[in-house]
């Protein structure tokens, strides 16, 4: 019933919220500081109230009323507080915020917050030296080639530190634009393989598909650092967004599998589909990979917990066919599964850190543990001596190495979401019936949306 009379009042709900919409204002008349953090509020008093604030957000609506979005730390946890102002209340804030912060405001403006740039220019130096030197003197037909690796590799460092070196580079902005530089190559070799089709593969070297592989690496690291500092995403999300992406793109290869042990197409079209699906799969990725992240707060722990367990899925299918008839697998069982088992990785790993904020050391932690207990199930298979077993037994002890990450990781309570909008689709929703609290059978609803106040 509540679904019901909440999709009966959504017109004019969103009616409502045209005519009085909220939108944030700065503490401060200048327009600077948009965010109050705990060391501002600890200096200036500002909000003596709240000892234990974490940051503050002031929303103004329809002008004729204000609220702070507060985050408080309560003993360790994270609790989110809304805070009802006056007009005269908030002037007074503005007013005192302008008057104290002064010069504070203008080193507060200064200071950027440069956590990641350090990751991100690892990672562009080693990514330009293993891959875009060559991929570069391949698609321009260098004929040394040496001089691409080396002029990459330099200039993958030096580049990107220019750029970024009165700019601000978060762990969020250096996780996604790393996962760009990365990803991005495949994903211009799917679209090399889209339009070229078999013709990418004819040529004694592929220099389209190299060549698109670097254009879109560097666009999608470029577009990956903007998109992530304009937005301000934190390194969890960026992660989560990442990983699912990957999966996403995953998937599509799968489907292609999938579809070519049913079908079975000439090369030319077979090389259209695969690219075709991967990209597909791959935006997707992002989509879902969004969705996902809107749901709870993601730390870097979480996302590296919600990427192992992802694996486990996808890989489990392989293994247990593997073991029961390795010499008769069927593509396209084996494909369909593993995209099932895929989601259902995914979705246990968001449920595993639902509630909780996994350290960067846990994340670790639980990649290592993985890793070596796939070792010590790969040399109790070597003692075994079976075909079979290769694949259950490593298997086996990367879950129980990853148990036992689990058993030692020390997560903190999960820092509330700055989200209170929840949409819940249900596709099945007209065909399925309910009864509602008068008695009437109705269809479920295909949507809902509800708002935390």
């Amino acid at each position: 019933m509540r679904s019901i009379l909440l999709i009966m009042i959504l017109p004019f709900l969103l009616l409502a919220q045209s005519s009085g919409q909220e939108r944030q204002v700065s503490f401060d008349t200048t327009g600077t500081v948009w965010i109050l953090t705990a060391d501002l509020n600890r200096q200036h008093q500002l909000l003596p109230d709240l000892p234990t604030l974490v940051e503050a957000r002031l929303f103004v609506v329809a002008d004729t009323s204000y609220y702070l979005d507060a985050i408080l730390d309560e003993g360790g946890s994270r609790l989110r507080r809304r805070i009802d102002l006056t007009v005269d209340a908030a002037r007074d804030l503005r007013l005192r915020s302008s008057a104290v912060l002064g010069q504070a405001v203008a080193a507060y403006d200064t200071e950027l917050d440069q956590s990641g740039r350090t990751a991100l220019l690892w990672g562009s130096t080693i990514w330009s030296l293993l891959y875009y030197g060559t991929a570069t003197g391949v698609a321009l037909d260098v004929s040394e080639p040496a001089v691409p690796i080396l002029l990459a590799g330099g200039l993958g460092y030096l580049v990107p530190a220019l750029l970024t070196n009165n700019a601000p580079v978060t762990e969020g902005a250096a996780s996604l634009a790393l996962g760009g530089m990365f990803q991005g190559t495949i994903h211009g070799w799917a679209l090399a393989a889209l339009v070229a089709g078999e013709d990418l593969f004819d040529a004694e070297t592929p220099r389209l598909g190299f060549g698109l592989s670097v254009l879109t690496g560097i666009g999608e690291t470029i577009a990956g650092y903007a998109v992530a500092t304009s937005s301000n995403m934190s390194e969890g999300r960026a992660g989560v967004i990442n990983t699912t992406a990957f999966y996403g793109l995953v998937c599509g290869g799968l489907t292609s599998a999938a579809i070519f042990d049913q079908v079975e197409p000439s090369s030319d079209v077979a090389a259209r589909v695969v690219g075709g699906l991967a990209l597909a799969g791959a935006a997707g990725g992002v989509i879902a990979g969004n969705a996902v992240a809107d749901g709870q707060h993601y730390s870097s722990g979480d996302a590296s917990m919600y990427g192992i367990t992802g694996f486990f899925g996808a890989t489990l299918p392989w293994v247990v066919l593997a073991t029961v008839q390795p010499d008769d697998l069927s593509a396209t069982l084996v494909s369909s599964l593993s995209i099932a088992t895929t989601i259902g990785g995914l979705w246990i790993g968001d449920q595993l850190v639902r509630g909780k904020d996994y350290r960067t050391t846990d994340g670790t932690i639980s990649v290592l543990s993985l890793l070596g207990g796939g070792l010590i199930g790969l040399g109790i298979a070597e003692l075994v001596d079976s075909d079979r077993a290769y694949s259950a037994l490593t298997y086996a002890g990367a879950v129980g190495g990853f148990a036992i990450s689990l058993a030692m990781a020390k997560p903190a309570a999960e820092t509330k979401s700055m989200s209170a909008l929840e949409v819940n689709v249900n596709p099945l929703g007209p065909i399925m019936l309910q009864r509602d609290a008068f008695g009437i059978t109705r269809p479920a609803p295909f949507a809902t949306m509800r708002y935390r106040f």
